[in-house]
């Protein structure tokens, strides 16, 4: 087992939050990971709102985080 400097969630957040935002082939491209769809829900479920769009042409997913939680907002 390898150690990992920083976890694949961690590491689509911080894309998220860069880039606002990810897409599957991106993901599979730079070897995050081939599920990210799971590591959507999870953020989702932690309180980030995240929109899905679906490419037709392509049949590549993407996520746009529209929202971080409110207890994760600067305030002032």
């Amino acid at each position: 087992m390898g150690v990992t400097t920083i976890s694949r969630e961690k590491q689509i957040l911080n894309i998220l939050l860069n880039k606002g935002k990810i897409d599957n082939f991106y993901c599979i491209d730079t070897r995050i990971t081939t599920r990210l769809g799971a590591y959507i829900c999870n953020l989702r479920n932690k309180g980030y709102i995240i929109e899905t769009q679906r490419s037709k042409e392509s049949r590549n997913t993407y996520y746009i985080l529209k929202d971080i939680p409110k207890n994760l907002k600067k305030v002032g």
